[in-house]
């Protein structure tokens, strides 16, 4: 428990929930088993399960990792347009996140993707994610100070 806590605390989540607290649980589509990269070096891969209400986006880890790790509520307006990378033959869509000058992306399971883009369900409201940046422009502040970029 005391290493969890210290993984929120250092690695970003819980300065994350101090801007950004989700006071309920909210409506709206589930998706588990995602994976979290705060910027610079945590990762919570797999076990993070997101919810997509009208409010925000939903992030909160699985059980056994939850200590320390308040559930997460974050505006949509903070949300950028989906992100795809390929590595070899395998394609990754994220979405960024920046909240506060301190950035992450949410790794989108097939589930996550179709939905956002309206594919196999019908619902009432979709989030208006920031426009799309010019192709070859740095995405975000995680994006332009990280390895990860171009690929």
């Amino acid at each position: 428990m005391a290493i969890m806590f210290l993984i929120s605390r250092l690695g970003g989540w819980a300065a994350l929930a101090k801007v950004c607290p989700a006071k309920r649980r909210p409506r709206g589509p589930e998706f588990r088993g995602l994976s979290l990269q705060i910027r610079p070096a945590t990762s919570y891969g797999g076990c993070i399960t997101a919810i997509f209400s009208p409010d925000g986006l939903y992030l909160v880890p699985l059980v056994i990792f939850r200590f320390g790790h308040r559930p997460l509520l974050i505006p949509w307006e903070q949300v950028g347009a989906s992100v795809e990378r390929k590595l070899l033959w395998v394609r990754f869509v994220y979405l960024p996140l920046t909240v506060r000058g301190r950035s992450a992306r949410l790794r989108l399971s097939r589930k996550a993707q179709d939905w956002l883009q309206g594919s196999e369900t019908t619902a009432d409201w979709r989030p208006t994610l920031a426009p799309a940046p010019d192709v070859g422009a740095p995405r975000s502040p995680f994006q332009r100070n990280s390895s990860w970029r171009g690929r």
